[in-house]
C-alpha cells in the first residue's frame, strides 16, 4: 500500500449558482444530492462530489455533464494515480466528523479535504477492485429500475381495480363497466361495489412513530434508519423489525416500505398492517392519497402531519379475498428484488473495507 493525501489525488472545485440557467438535461447537485436539472454544465466527465457544507455524509460519484451549487465541490481526478470510482468507495468509508471545521453547521475546507491522509495499492488492484464494486452497484441501480416500473404498473392496476372497480368478474369481465352492482357509500360520498368496505388505517394497521432524533443516523450503521427525506440512512440500533410501511411526517411526505429491522426517526410514521393480504392496498392506496396530506398538512412554516391524520385514512377493500390474492401475486417480483438488493448491499458493505486495506483481493 502506498500512503499518499488527497491533494495528490485530485483537484477540488467550487459550486456556482444556477438561477441564470436555462431548463435542460444536465443535473444540479448539492450537499443533500439532486436538485433539478438545467441546459449547461460545470464539468463533463467522471468527478467526486465532496460536501462543503451540511450533509458531509452524501459523497456522490458523477459521469458525464453536471452542475453543483455552493455546497458541494466537485472535483477533477488525478486518473494516473487513483482510479475515480475506488477513490469515490474509499472516501465512502471515512468518518469526515474528524475533519469537519464548522461547529453549528457542519463544513468541510478544501485543506480539509486535502490533508485527508489515503493508502492506495497499485493502479491495477485498484481498476480490478473498481469493476466489482461497480457491477454490485449497477445491478442494485437496476433493480431499482425494475421495481420503479413494477411500482407504477402496480399503480396503474390498482386505479384500474380499486378506483374505476374495472377488476375481473365471475366471468372475468370488467366490473362496473359490465354492470355490477355498485351501492352508495356515506363515507367516501360516491358508489362502491357491493359487498367492498371502507377501513379507516386505524383498524388495519399498527401506526407508531419513530422515537429516535436525526443524531443517530450514521452511513455505516448495520441497520437502516429512516428520516422525512428520500434516502435511506444507517444506525447500529433496530426499534422495528417486519414489513412495515413508512411516512414521512413533513417535508415531501414521501411514503416507501422496508422489510427487515429498521429504526426510524421521530416525525416517521411506521404503519405494520395486522393482515398481509391488506399489505399492497394499503400501501398503494397512500401513495395514492399522498396530494391529501399536502393540500390538508398543519403547520404554518413547517408543514407536517399527524398521527391522527394517518389513522383517519379510509382504504376500501373488496370482500373477496382471492381478488386480493391475485392482485397482492402480482407484486411479488417487487419484493423478491428488494431482499436481493438488501443481499448486495449487504454484501457490498462486507467487502469494501476488505478490500480497501487489502484482506480480501480480486482475483
Amino acid at each position: 500500500m502506498q500512503k499518499t493525501t488527497l491533494k495528490s489525488l485530485l483537484t477540488i472545485k467550487n459550486g456556482v449558482d444556477y438561477r441564470n440557467c436555462g431548463n435542460g438535461c444536465v443535473p444540479v447537485y448539492g450537499s443533500g444530492g439532486y436538485i433539478t436539472s438545467i441546459d449547461s454544465f460545470l464539468y463533463d466527465g467522471e468527478s467526486i462530489l465532496l460536501p462543503r457544507k451540511g450533509t458531509l455524509e452524501n459523497i456522490m460519484f458523477v459521469s458525464g455533464k453536471f452542475w453543483t451549487v455552493d455546497t458541494i465541490y466537485w472535483t477533477i481526478i488525478n486518473t494516473k494515480l487513483v482510479d475515480t470510482y475506488y477513490l469515490f468507495n474509499y472516501l465512502k468509508m471515512l468518518d469526515l466528523s474528524n475533519f469537519r471545521t464548522g461547529t453549528t453547521l457542519p463544513s468541510m475546507t478544501n485543506n480539509a479535504y486535502y490533508g485527508i491522509t489515503v493508502f492506495l495499492p497499485s493502479i491495477a488492484k485498484q481498476k480490478d477492485i473498481s469493476v466489482l464494486l461497480r457491477n454490485i452497484d449497477s445491478k442494485i441501480d437496476i433493480n431499482n429500475k425494475i421495481n420503479a416500473e413494477l411500482e407504477a404498473t402496480a399503480k396503474d392496476l390498482y386505479n384500474y381495480w380499486f378506483v374505476q372497480f374495472d377488476f375481473p368478474d365471475g366471468n372475468g369481465r370488467p366490473y362496473k363497466s359490465s354492470g355490477g352492482k355498485m351501492v352508495y357509500n356515506p363515507i367516501l360520498k360516491r358508489e362502491i361495489p357491493d359487498g367492498w368496505a371502507v377501513e379507516r388505517l386505524k383498524f388495519l394497521c399498527d401506526v407508531t412513530t419513530g422515537k429516535e432524533d436525526a443524531s443517530l443516523a450514521t452511513e455505516k450503521g448495520r441497520y437502516a434508519f429512516f428520516t422525512c427525506g428520500d434516502n435511506v440512512l444507517r444506525c447500529d440500533k433496530a426499534a422495528f423489525d417486519g414489513k412495515a410501511i413508512l411516512v414521512a411526517g413533513n417535508g415531501n411526505f414521501n411514503v416507501k416500505y422496508y422489510e427487515g429491522k429498521f429504526n426510524a426517526y421521530q416525525r416517521t410514521y411506521v404503519l405494520m398492517p395486522n393482515n398481509k393480504k391488506y399489505f399492497w392496498p394499503i400501501y398503494i392506496g397512500l401513495l395514492d392519497t399522498i396530494s391529501k396530506f399536502i393540500k390538508g398538512s398543519n403547520g404554518s412554516i413547517v408543514k407536517f402531519i399527524k398521527k391522527g391524520d394517518i389513522e383517519d385514512v379510509s382504504i376500501l377493500l373488496p370482500k373477496n379475498l382471492e381478488l386480493l390474492n391475485v392482485f397482492n401475486g402480482c407484486l411479488t417480483h417487487i419484493d423478491r428484488i428488494k431482499k436481493e438488493n438488501s443481499y448486495l448491499s449487504n454484501l457490498r458493505d462486507f467487502l469494501l473495507p476488505m478490500l480497501m486495506n487489502g484482506q480480501v483481493s480480486v482475483e
